[in-house]
């Protein structure tokens, strides 16, 4: 059948690693900071913490951390989650028809055609 696509120990990082993310995400590495989200999300289960870093990754449009935040925020109700789904369901949007590719156009299954 073959490996998963992910794996939540493949963000189970040494403190030393962290440190190194965190020093390039800072420099603008948004896939590093799409791993540092992970990273608080799935090993050290801090919200906080993750949602900070998948916003820092998807500044620079990081389409897994837009998406990763879309599903977070569809499980949070308050008035502000839902300016945030509304914001990032948008941005993927925008991103998947700028760069046209198939894989950017599971959408409907997370409800972002509105």
């Amino acid at each position: 059948m073959g490996k998963p696509l992910t794996s939540w120990n493949e963000y189970n990082y040494s403190l030393l690693e962290i440190c190194k993310l965190q020093k390039s995400a800072n420099k603008g590495n948004y896939e590093d900071a799409y791993k540092l989200g992970m990273h608080y999300f799935l090993i050290k289960k801090n919200d906080k913490k993750s949602i900070y870093w998948l916003k820092k990754a998807s500044y620079g449009n990081h389409i897994e951390a837009i998406r990763q935040l879309i599903k977070y925020y569809l499980f949070v109700n308050t008035d502000e989650s839902k300016e945030f789904l509304k914001l990032y369901k948008q941005r993927l949007k925008e991103i998947a028809l700028t760069n046209m590719k198939s894989e950017n156009f599971y959408y409907a299954d997370l409800d972002l055609d509105s």
